[in-house]
């Protein structure tokens, strides 16, 4: 958080800045949910443990010959957040 009722700079790695957000004439600044990697590994790790080798390679070589809105593709939205995967915030 930072004091609001001024001008903030942009600032590198941040995916949001919104004044009020968390507690009035405060600013609210947001990292993202930076957890789309670890559900990726957790996914991994995961058909591994059944037996089946997949590597980080192979999935997105396999979702790239995905068609959009095929019926067999589905994503279940909240395994700790989701909405900033394309933001770098290192």
């Amino acid at each position: 958080m930072a004091p609001g009722g001024r001008t903030l700079p942009d600032i590198p790695g941040l995916c949001g800045i919104v004044e009020g957000s968390v507690l009035p004439g405060f600013y609210g600044l947001e990292a993202g949910q930076s957890a789309v990697g670890d559900i990726f590994n957790w996914f991994v790790q995961l058909r591994a443990a059944r037996g089946r080798r997949v590597t980080h390679e192979a999935l997105a070589a396999d979702a790239t010959r995905l068609a959009p809105a095929n019926p067999g593709c589905f994503a279940l939205d909240w395994n700790n957040g989701n909405r900033t995967v394309l933001v770098d915030s290192a």
